[in-house]
Formats: C-alpha cells, sequence, structure tokens
C-alpha cells in the first residue's frame, strides 16, 4: 500500500491554518471580553463617584435679610435671584405647580428673564476662586430643565438638591 504524500502534505496544511484561525479568534474574543470587563468597572467607579446619594433640602431665602450678604432669593421672581451652594440636580417647582428637574454646577446664578428661567455659570479670579458677578442679569442663558417647558414663568421655587458632596 503506497501512502498519498499530497494529500497528507495539504491536510497538514488546512489543519494548520485552522488551528491558526482558531487561536486568533480565541485571543480576539479574549481581548473584547477584558475590554468589556474593564469598562464595567470604569462605568461602575464612575457611577458611585457622581451618584447623588446626599438629599439636601433648600430653605427659603429673603432678598431683603441683613443676614443674606448675596441678597439670594429662593423662590425667585421678577428681578431676584438663586445661586446655586452644590453640584447636583435640582428640584423645583415652577408657578408652584410643576417640580422640575435641572443639573447645575456649584456658584451658578439663576434668574428669570421674560418668562424664561436663565443661568449664568460662575468665573475665575486671580486667585482661582469662582466669583458670580451678580450686577448684571442681562447676559443670562436659557436653561435646559427636565419634565417642564422653560416658557412662561413667574415664579420658581428651589425644594431640594440631590448631590454626591457630604455637608
Amino acid at each position: 500500500m503506497k501512502l498519498n504524500n499530497k494529500g497528507f502534505a495539504i491536510t497538514g496544511i488546512l489543519y494548520t491554518v485552522l488551528i491558526l484561525f482558531l487561536l486568533l479568534l480565541s485571543s480576539l474574543l479574549l481581548m473584547l471580553s477584558t475590554r468589556i470587563n474593564r469598562l464595567i468597572k470604569l462605568t461602575d467607579s464612575i457611577n458611585r463617584e457622581v451618584e447623588n446619594t446626599n438629599i439636601i433640602n433648600i430653605r427659603d431665602y429673603d432678598s431683603t435679610s441683613n443676614e443674606n450678604p448675596n441678597k439670594i432669593s429662593n423662590p425667585i421672581d421678577g428681578t431676584k435671584f438663586f445661586i446655586t451652594s452644590y453640584r447636583g440636580k435640582y428640584e423645583f417647582k415652577i408657578n408652584d405647580n410643576n417640580t422640575c428637574y435641572s443639573y447645575l454646577p456649584e456658584n451658578t446664578l439663576l434668574s428669570i428673564s421674560g418668562g424664561i428661567l436663565k443661568y449664568k455659570l460662575p468665573t475665575l479670579d486671580e486667585s482661582g476662586n469662582y466669583v458670580v458677578d451678580t450686577s448684571n442679569l442681562n447676559d443670562l442663558n436659557d436653561l435646559k430643565i427636565f419634565d417642564c417647558q422653560n416658557e412662561n414663568i413667574n415664579k420658581v421655587n428651589f425644594v431640594k438638591v440631590y448631590t454626591s458632596t457630604k455637608d
């Protein structure tokens, strides 16, 4: 009986290519599973850091009080303004009936202008501290509000803030 050497060589080459393909496929799957595991760990750590677990009730402020040096007001209406004390999700009532939300950084100035709730971000001074300019309430940007329309607003009463900072 005579062996066919051509068939043996072709079979050896085909099995070698099949084994290399399987090794490449398994290494690709291993790389993708490692990547997704790293992304899940990273996402979980970001969620733990940013999670708004601390709930702080916001009290009413009288803008004419001597105990209030910034003359901020809660609720705000007309030419009054409110300055955020925390970074987080703010819950507020518009016109005393609609509960709305907005995500705001610390030291953001909020005011009503033309029936629209507007905001102004703080600026940095020479020493690196955040400064809120309350002298000009005309150059404000429209605020993005969730669960409500930002129109026909007469009064905004801030109720609470969901934040990750401890106070």
